[in-house]
């Protein structure tokens, strides 16, 4: 299994928790005041029927 990381508000996946996209999306997120949804470990099949990868850490891209 491979284990990827998504929010619920979130279009993209990524391969880390700390990946810059995930991470400065939470940033913006809390400087904005917004109510930040968690980061979730998901496995990468089903993430993917969801969620896109991220451009920046491309886990799972073809």
């Amino acid at each position: 299994m491979i284990t990827v990381y998504v929010t619920a508000q979130g279009d993209k996946y990524h391969s880390a928790p700390d990946c810059i996209g995930l991470t400065s999306g939470q940033e913006g997120g809390e400087v904005q005041d917004y109510n930040l949804n968690p980061i979730v470990p998901k496995d990468l099949e089903e993430a993917a029927k969801k969620w896109k990868p991220c451009k920046l850490c491309r886990r799972g891209a073809a």
